[in-house]
């Protein structure tokens, strides 16, 4: 026997509420902002990239993989942060404005 699934009001399908909203709201929007790092932030860490390679270091490649890793992982940390901010300080000067 299958199931058949209920229909939900949106709200209720994913539990909104005022303690979790802005979560919900920032995964959603993260997920579609898919230039997580910015094009600016990739022409930097390629300058960076380059400088670690003109050291002539004896593991640069692997030196270069881990700092690539640890730039990228740091640029999508700020981004996320810096888009959750963002988004939330919207949603206050809607509202406020909103109050006018």
């Amino acid at each position: 026997m299958i199931d058949m699934e209920i229909s939900k009001p949106l709200d209720k399908a994913l539990n909104f509420n005022q303690e979790n909203f802005f979560e919900y709201m920032d995964v959603l929007l993260h997920n579609m902002n898919t230039e997580i790092i910015g094009s600016q932030s990739m022409k930097t860490t390629k300058k960076l990239y380059k400088y670690i390679r003109s050291l002539h270091l004896a593991d640069t490649e692997n030196i270069v993989f881990e700092v690539e890793d640890m730039v990228n992982t740091a640029l999508s940390d700020n981004s996320k942060y810096a888009f959750k901010a963002g988004f939330m300080e919207a949603c206050r000067l809607m509202k406020t404005l909103q109050s006018f």
